[in-house]
């Protein structure tokens, strides 16, 4: 009896220590809208409509084209006022995360494949932004929710809205990232955000 109580304390053990190291990885596929002729990418419930321009980065007209799509994954229990202006100025205008902070930038592969590896367990924001498009969609309810956090949570919304998001569609999400536990958000800037979001 104790053989087996020590068997399954030792089996127990191993558990949690591969547990405690384990990496987290949160990935994923982004899919863009297809530029046309003329490097316009357009993004509307309807093909023929001509209202959703935006400056393309080259791409075809035929079918879907994977550009390079930016990713910003922002925990939500940041004191933002302690990170220096130079390091806001730097994230916001250069994309580039402030050091010791979990904030977190990537951009996709030509696939439309991306990875954020050993994240911290917690709650974030996940922005993606669709370099040279604009959205006709409506916005689904919980973006929506999620993006009148941002605005409150972030330093100066209205400089991160210019140099960040700039005139690009982009959607946010809200993810809890589970120590151990790998995590995989897809999104599709090519169909409607409420058929997106229910995959």
């Amino acid at each position: 009896m104790n053989f087996k109580k020590t068997v399954a304390a030792f089996a127990l053990s191993m558990m949690m220590m591969a547990s405690a190291s384990a990496s987290t990885t949160l990935s994923g596929t982004i899919h863009l809208a297809p530029a046309g002729r003329n490097g316009v990418a357009v993004n509307s419930p309807d093909d023929r409509s001509m209202t959703g321009v935006a400056w393309g980065i080259g791409g075809s007209s035929k079918g879907r084209t994977a550009r390079l799509a930016t990713l910003q994954l922002i925990a939500m229990d940041i004191d933002m006022k302690s990170i220096p202006h130079k390091d806001i100025d730097a994230w916001y205008h250069d994309g580039v995360a402030p050091e010791g902070y979990p904030i977190f930038i990537t951009k996709s592969a030509e696939d439309g494949t991306y990875s954020f590896e050993d994240i911290p367990q917690g709650s974030y924001y996940l922005l993606i932004i669709a370099p040279g498009q604009l959205n006709n969609w409506e916005k689904p309810l919980s973006q929506k929710k999620a993006e009148e956090k941002l605005k409150h949570y972030l330093p100066n919304w209205d400089a991160f809205s210019l140099l960040t998001l700039g005139m690009n569609d982009y959607t946010i999400k809200e993810v809890n990232i589970l120590k151990g536990v790998n995590m995989t958000v897809d999104y599709d800037f090519n169909e409607s955000p409420l058929k997106s979001l229910s995959k």
